[in-house]
């Protein structure tokens, strides 16, 4: 079985480094991939059940939300984003060994 997985931003994010003239989205992103584990531990992540990946996805983007209140729409956007690439990316993850 796989080792036990849990996303978590970094400490001390500096948010003025990441909103200059970006979209609310791309904001999202590059804190979720940047100042996260997300970016190392993504492949490893969809190798879990629904449940699991989807629990982890939302604590992340609430951690996100937390952060910048504006950010909120823009992370759930992002969380229907990860559920319409579920199966994609579930399937992809098959190929990554670790």
């Amino acid at each position: 079985m796989i080792k036990e997985i849990q996303l978590k931003l970094n400490k001390n994010i500096n948010l003025s480094n990441i909103k200059s003239g970006s979209s609310d989205i791309k904001k999202v992103s590059q804190i979720m991939h940047k100042h996260s584990n997300y970016e190392k531990e993504c492949w490893r992540l969809f190798k879990y059940p629904k449940e699991k990946v989807f629990k982890e996805l939302t604590s992340l983007l609430k951690e996100i939300s937390y952060l910048d209140k504006e950010l909120t729409w823009a992370c759930i956007e992002k969380l229907n984003k990860y559920k319409k690439e579920y199966t994609v990316r579930k399937y992809k993850s098959k190929f990554i060994q670790f």
